[in-house]
């Protein structure tokens, strides 16, 4: 809100503070908004089952936090150590 403030008047944090305190009081006050509804109805896309099953733990190794490495040979996991 106070970055909003500063774009609009063309200041900085302590222009905000110095300057336009009560507009900034009344942004906090108001609110951003309200998020929209969850959708709760979700479908899955009509193509999936025509694409058939797929074990993505053979083709890609996934990390925790967000990357995926494609494999260069899928993974065996029958084989034993």
């Amino acid at each position: 809100m106070a970055a909003s403030i500063c774009k609009r008047h063309d200041g900085d944090p302590r222009a905000v503070y110095q300057n336009y305190l009560d507009e900034l009081k009344k942004l906090m006050t108001e609110g951003v908004g309200r998020l929209p509804p969850v959708q709760t109805d979700l479908q899955p896309p009509p193509w999936l089952k025509a694409a058939g099953p797929v074990e993505i733990s053979r083709i890609w190794e996934i990390e925790a936090y967000g990357h995926c490495f494609p494999l260069l040979e899928p993974k065996d996991n029958n084989r034993q150590p």
